[in-house]
């Protein structure tokens, strides 16, 4: 009888989940990062960005809204350790995703936009700054 109840109990953990399974988890652990790009929490947002990537990839398609923004939201986890190059790559990904997604003219798409003019923003002004001790 033990092993009936063991077996039914395993097997309701190791069920397949759904896509609403997988959207809510996404979203919970995408409402953790964005408070801890808020509060400049750098080592625990790289984590779970990383974690987030690896989700996404493992368990959305190709161009989902949620591999998108994840995308984006890592763009911005990798601007505050000034990794300029990777967060342009990643911000370049979530962009054309959301073209494919939304078309050229869409919120999303504009948001984008604006994370790539900010990170060209603050990666200007830290060029600025070094030149200026280097004059």
């Amino acid at each position: 009888m033990l092993s009936t109840i063991a077996k039914k109990f395993s097997s309701k953990s190791k069920r397949k989940q759904t896509r609403q399974d997988l959207e809510l988890d996404w979203k919970k652990k995408t409402q953790a990062l964005l408070y801890l790009i808020r509060t400049g929490k750098k080592d625990e947002a790289i984590d779970l960005a990383t974690e987030l990537v690896e989700f996404v990839e493992e368990k959305f398609p190709k161009d989902a809204p949620e591999k998108a923004t994840t995308y984006n939201n890592m763009g911005m986890v990798l601007m505050l350790e000034h990794d300029w190059d990777l967060a342009d790559e990643c911000f370049r990904e979530a962009l054309a995703m959301r073209r494919r997604l939304f078309g050229d003219i869409h919120k999303e798409v504009a948001l984008t936009y604006m994370n790539l003019i900010e990170l060209y923003k603050q990666r200007a002004y830290e060029i600025l700054s070094a030149t200026k001790e280097t004059a």
